[in-house]
């Protein structure tokens, strides 16, 4: 009932399809009905479409940079205005680069003047030498550290005087609520006048203005004169910055240094408030121990009465039940040693059964194989006698020319030219020189016959028929 050529349409699946059936896909709503559709690019049903989707006619554009529509903003580039917003580990346009390259070129020693004291000698300023070398790179450090270090103080004071002012708003606020005066000027501990820097912005780089329309002609003077310029106007402006920087740390310097001393008058007023809420604190916490240690002792002595009773019944209890497991236990040895009698009487009386059954068997055994053995022996003599008859009387007729293409019984003979055992049940095995009779031609490949008796299925070509 299944493939293409099944025959019991009875059995067959009623939902599935047969061979003649061609699927095709369906259509869509929108290539039936067009005036169903709200995709694409001529969609009908514009309710259904995506109220946040772009139509057909939206042409994106990019939206420029804020330096790009006001010329007044920018921090990158070469001509950044922003100064500001510069990123400080940045280099500036106007460094120059070290060599950079593999331009070494060795020095090829003299032999002549070498000797054992001059080599000596100029090992000696060879290490001096580095020992400077690092003496130099180790104060540049240190100056940069240090001026790491005045950044990091300038804005650690400028958070602890936001945070004295706000403390002193506080403190003031409390004491104008305690004295119930109306106004009270807040005079701060610390005012100290930090200008914000401002970088100059006319060092910017000024375009010329462009004319539409106008025509240029180049001249090399001019733009060799313009350069000049140029070069000129940024060494001095480096100058300049140098020697503005080197003023700004100046003042940083003393600045710092007058805060440093106002910040210890400020620890100290703050270290003797400190120590007088400390002592207070000392005072009270005293009375406090004192206090638990008199209800801890009460509660201590409340405690050991309550777990001394709690002992004693636990005792008892414990005395009980051991006194009834006790008991228990040995009700349930008794009751053990019965059943395990018990057991051994039954599994005595079974070993003797099954040891009887057991010789029952072997016996019943022994004599069933001594026939079957006999049975076999017997057949296998009767038909060693029949193949040899068989054998025997094929021998004389070829020896008298009797043998025919065909056998007189309707078969052909064949002689075995190889070994072959047999793999299944309806077939036949042989040795090489074997006779096969009554043979029957069934397949090109395997053929059926007879052989020691045995009549069956083997290969064709592991035989030869005999003409």
């Amino acid at each position: 009932f299944g493939g293409k050529f099944g025959v019991q349409a009875d059995r067959q699946d009623k939902s599935a399809v047969g061979w003649d059936y061609v699927e095709k896909l369906q259509k869509h709503e929108s290539q039936k009905d067009y005036a169903v559709g709200f995709g694409g690019k001529f969609g009908v049903q514009s309710d259904r479409q995506d109220k946040s989707a772009v139509g057909w006619d939206n042409v994106e554009t990019v939206e420029k940079h804020q330096s790009q529509v006001d010329h007044s903003k920018g921090f990158g580039g070469k001509f950044g205005v922003q100064n500001d917003r510069l990123d400080k580990s940045a280099h500036n346009y106007n460094e120059s680069s070290g060599q950079v390259g593999t331009n070494y070129e060795k020095q090829k020693p003299e032999i002549t003047s070498i000797k054992p004291s001059s080599l000596r000698a100029k090992f000696e300023n060879m290490a001096k030498q580095e020992e400077e070398e690092n003496e130099k790179r180790r104060l540049v450090e240190q100056e940069k550290r240090k001026l790491r270090e005045l950044q990091e103080k300038k804005e650690a004071r400028e958070r602890e005087e936001k945070r004295l002012k706000e403390l002193q708003e506080k403190e003031e606020q409390k004491r104008k609520l305690l004295d119930g005066s109306e106004k009270v000027k807040n005079t701060p501990i610390t005012k100290i006048d930090c200008d914000e820097e401002e970088l100059p912005i006319s060092s910017e780089f000024i375009r010329p203005p462009v004319v539409v329309g106008a025509t240029i002609q180049p001249s090399v003077k001019n733009d060799e004169e313009a350069l000049k310029k140029i070069t000129a106007d940024e060494e001095r402006k480096r100058k300049e910055e140098q020697a503005k920087i080197e003023r700004e740390n100046t003042i940083l310097i003393q600045k710092l240094k007058e805060d440093e001393k106002i910040n210890e008058e400020i620890k100290r007023q703050h270290e003797r408030l400190k120590l007088e809420e400390q002592q207070k604190m000392n005072e009270e916490l005293l009375k406090d121990n004192e206090n638990k240690k008199k209800e801890d002792l009460a509660r201590a002595e409340l405690k050991k009465k309550e777990e001394e009773k709690i002992i004693e019944n636990k005792k008892k209890l414990e005395e009980a039940t051991r006194k009834k497991l006790e008991e228990e236990a040995i009700q349930k040895k008794l009751e053990e040693e019965s059943i395990k009698k018990k057991l051994e009487e039954e599994l005595a009386k079974q070993k003797l059964d099954e040891e009887l059954a057991k010789q029952k068997q072997d016996e019943e055994l022994t004599k069933l194989k001594l026939e079957e053995e006999a049975k076999k022996k017997d057949e296998q003599n009767r038909l060693e006698e029949e193949r040899q008859l068989e054998e025997q009387k094929l021998h004389e007729q070829l020896k008298n020319g009797a043998a025919s293409e065909e056998d007189p019984e309707g078969g052909y003979i064949a002689v075995a030219l190889y070994d072959y055992q047999a793999s299944a049940d309806d077939e036949i095995s042989f040795d090489p020189d074997d006779i096969v009779t009554n043979i029957e031609m069934i397949d090109k490949g395997w053929w059926r016959g007879l052989c020691k008796g045995q009549y069956g299925l083997f290969p064709a070509n592991y035989v030869e028929i005999i003409n």
